[in-house]
């Protein structure tokens, strides 16, 4: 029996000492390992820490090695934290065209509709409800009146507008006649209806530019018709609102943007093309577009006004001239008194930040420039009047001729600057090809290794879990074989 237990004794410790000699061998195996990398990698100053015989060289090698890596660390954060910033610049450019898309005009008269069409009806009704003039003085008495509820007032501001044949006295472009029949026409608030000259819609083609200047602008002689003024919306200017603006805006931002033409002058308006190019998200531009429900473009400007619409409806429970109709009864516009009571504080409390209305990623704009001198001059009565049978002695006739002129006529040209477009473009201040210039110009400067240096390494790891792998796969072998 204890020769029996002596035999087993002995055997585990031959098998004890086998698997040490097992481990031993491998770890100098790996230590080889090791060594080799260390002879062949081309991390600079590595193969010193185990080739050199002095252990003070090889602390030393072993430190810089370690201050590398510490100070690469430090490096590779502040550049990835400058890449998740998102930062950008601003570049600037000039992109010159042999020809150029001309841009949309849009063109509205100061008064909503005419007297002469309106007096006595619900439309004259609506707009005298609105007037703070009136309103100051009669109160709330004038918001008593109430309009026949078949009353619609955009089909009233259609129906009573300005004719803009009536008004166009004069069209040219390029020198070339066009008509009323050149435009397309829209509703605004504060306007009525508004009419634009290449609006690029669907049976008016594009029309282009080829050379900046005089010679190829949109000449306009426009009667105001000032006699049928009416209602608070032409209480502070007598003429025109002229926009420049992109296709694209098809229901542009007349009240805010547009230029204001007075009669009695002759006004060029010299316009010159800008495109803005912005960044999505996650640069702070956030730029984008989105679908909109009523319009078929996507503009800021639209998808504002979309927003504004929603909330007007949604608390007010109908809406007000020129907001689009879809999703919305027709039918159903705001009376004089829902608009003073809950739609003006409604706009007034307006925050445009509250909408998802992103400024779109390329947006084209107009910078415009006016001058204005008067007009006509003194010289053309002089060339005028005898055609008429008129003379200088005809005071009174000569008078009221020269006033009914300059009250009520505009002259405008309307024309490129220059065929240049100025671009802003947004660009990132840091993207990836910096942030990989920088980490591995940090990688060569603190280690003198390069990308091809980390494949090194992990060729390394992984011939040593291999390596590993195996061994245990043999010690647990001869394990099983010892039970």
């Amino acid at each position: 029996m204890e020769s029996d237990f002596k035999g087993i004794r002995e055997k585990r410790q031959k098998c004890a000492e086998e698997v040490k000699q097992a481990w031993q061998s491998e770890k100098d195996e790996a230590s080889r390992v090791i060594q080799d990398f260390g002879s062949y990698t081309t991390l600079h100053g590595f193969h010193f820490v185990f080739d050199s015989a002095s252990r003070i060289r090889r602390i030393i090698w072993f430190t810089l090695i370690l201050l590398g890596v510490i100070f690469l660390f430090f490096q590779f954060r502040d550049n990835w934290r400058k890449l998740r910033n998102n930062q950008s610049v601003i570049g600037k450019d000039l992109e010159h065209s042999q020809k150029m898309l001309y841009p949309a005009i849009t063109i509205c008269n100061q008064n909503m509709m005419r007297r002469s069409k309106i007096m006595g009806t619900d439309a004259q009704t609506f707009l005298d409800q609105q007037d703070h003039v009136k309103f100051k003085y009669s109160g709330e008495n004038l918001l008593d009146k109430e309009t026949s509820p078949d009353f619609n007032i955009e089909e009233s501001v259609i129906k009573n507008s300005h004719n803009l044949t009536e008004m166009l006295k004069t069209c040219e472009w390029q020198k070339v006649p066009c008509s009323a029949a050149n435009f397309t026409s829209f509703v605004s608030f504060m306007r009525g209806v508004c009419h634009t000259f290449n609006s690029g819609q669907d049976g008016h083609r594009d029309l282009y530019a080829t050379t900046a200047g005089k010679i190829q602008a949109l000449s306009l002689y426009l009667d105001a018709q000032p006699e049928e003024y009416y209602g608070p919306y032409s209480y502070d200017a007598t003429g025109f609102k002229i926009l420049v603006h992109d296709q694209r805006e098809l229901y542009p931002n007349i009240e805010d943007l547009a230029l204001d033409v007075t009669p009695g002058f002759t006004t060029n308006i010299r316009v010159r093309r800008s495109k803005l190019i912005s960044l999505p998200t996650p640069f702070k531009s956030n730029c984008g577009e989105r679908n909109l429900t009523s319009f078929k473009e996507y503009s800021e400007y639209a998808c504002l006004t979309e927003c504004y619409t929603n909330i007007t409806v949604r608390e007010c429970g109908c809406r007000v001239l020129s907001m689009p109709s879809v999703g919305v009864n027709e039918t159903r516009f705001c009376t004089a008194k829902e608009i003073f009571k809950c739609v003006f504080p409604i706009f007034s409390d307006f925050n445009p930040s509250n909408c998802d209305c992103p400024v779109p990623c390329t947006k084209v704009t107009y910078r415009v420039q006016a001058s204005m001198a008067y007009a006509p001059s003194s010289h053309v009565w002089d060339t005028l009047f005898p055609l008429f049978n008129l003379s200088s002695n005809d005071t009174d006739k000569v008078t009221e001729y020269q006033n009914y002129i300059r009250q009520r006529m505009v002259q405008v040209h309307i024309y490129y600057e220059t065929l240049d477009t100025e671009i802003t473009e947004e660009k990132p201040a840091y993207d990836l090809n910096d942030f990989g210039s920088d980490v591995g110009g940090n990688m060569g400067l603190f280690l003198g290794c390069s990308l091809l240096t980390l494949c090194e390494f992990v060729d390394l790891i992984i011939i040593m879990c291999l390596r590993c792998w195996r061994k245990r796969n043999a010690v647990d072998l001869k394990g099983d074989q010892f039970q």
